[in-house]
């Protein structure tokens, strides 16, 4: 019968567009995960190391007091204690930016949630793919898919990156009007 083939003919087609968008949308999301769980994972590292630095520049003077920074002056062969103290304040200073920075970098983007959202998209792609080389009803797997995309709006838009980059670049110019105020005030003492 003509009009079966023609029928049969309609539902693969329909299905191939359909795998079609279903591998468009997998390759947005995976493209995603790829710059995202690294990204995040270097905010959070440099986090830590950052605030681990600071707080290892302020617990030898804050134990050892002034027995500490004479010790630390001798060892650097440093012409007074005050440099001492100068450099370990800024040095705090400067590790507590950096880790403020990248905090407020990690968690202004949710970054964590969209990650765990996103590997979930993934799963569910996967999971839709397999089920359409089987018997799945299109209109059904068309509404899981829409479900799927717009359960991770954050895939595969630009103007977050541009957004985002326009916020580092702030941070980054407050930091170094910072950081230029503080090495000033070093040099005016």
């Amino acid at each position: 019968d003509r009009s079966g083939a023609v029928l049969a003919q309609g539902k693969r087609a329909s299905d191939t567009d359909l795998l079609e968008e279903i591998n468009t949308q997998q390759e947005s999301v995976d493209a995603y995960l790829n710059g995202a769980k690294p990204r995040s994972s270097r905010l959070t590292t440099v986090n830590i190391v950052a605030s681990a630095v600071a707080a290892a520049l302020t617990a030898g003077p804050a134990m050892g007091g002034t027995s500490f920074t004479e010790a630390l002056q001798r060892i650097l062969s440093l012409p007074e204690q005050a440099t001492v103290w100068r450099v370990l304040c800024l040095g705090a200073t400067l590790s507590s930016m950096v880790a403020a920075v990248s905090l407020s970098l990690l968690k202004s983007d949710d970054l964590a949630a969209h990650v765990a959202v996103a590997e979930a998209a993934r799963t569910h792609l996967r999971a839709l793919q397999i089920r359409m080389k089987g018997s799945e009803d299109i209109p059904r797997a068309r509404g899981e898919l829409a479900d799927i995309v717009t359960s991770v709006p954050f895939v595969g838009n630009g103007h977050r990156t541009a957004k985002r980059w326009g916020r580092l670049l702030l941070l980054g110019a407050l930091a170094a009007a910072i950081t230029t105020v503080t090495i000033l005030g070093l040099l005016v003492t």
